[in-house]
């Protein structure tokens, strides 16, 4: 099926083109500034994306019905949701970093550090899982 061929070509060039992208800035960069250190963990979201989340969904996509157990589609949901909420979270970050570096460039450097940086991408990861795999676990187990 040409379909399911092109599904698959998309998640491993997606899986592919983050990993390229994660060792490029972290081999080639001396020093990691923070706007690198969340376009590291942008690409380490999309990795996962592509390398979890898209095999599951060619599955679903290809047989027309989930052919795993209900913990698998907890699993995979939970994944799937935390994964694209991080994904665009870490995009709304990046997004808001770029527009102090272009409102305040003199007072930039003093205000967002690598550490501030880290710290929230780290809350953002951990918020994100933390409320989907609680949301379907007791969506799954209380109902």
């Amino acid at each position: 099926n040409v379909y399911m061929v092109l599904q698959i070509l998309l998640g491993v060039s997606i899986a592919a083109t983050n990993l390229y992208v994660f060792l490029a800035i972290l081999l080639k960069n001396k020093k990691i500034n923070p706007f690198n250190k969340l376009l590291m963990a942008q690409a380490v979201a999309d990795f996962a994306v592509g390398s979890f989340n898209l095999p599951f969904l060619h599955f679903l996509t290809v047989f027309r019905y989930w052919p795993f157990s209900v913990t698998t589609c907890i699993f995979w949901s939970s994944l799937d949701n935390s994964l694209n909420v991080i994904s665009i979270y870490q995009v709304l970050f990046m997004s808001w970093t770029r527009y102090m570096s272009m409102q305040s460039p003199a007072t930039y450097a003093n205000h967002i550090l690598v550490r501030h940086s880290f710290l929230v991408c780290f809350f953002i990861w951990i918020f994100s899982f933390s409320f989907w795999v609680f949301n379907y676990l007791f969506t799954h187990y209380l109902s």
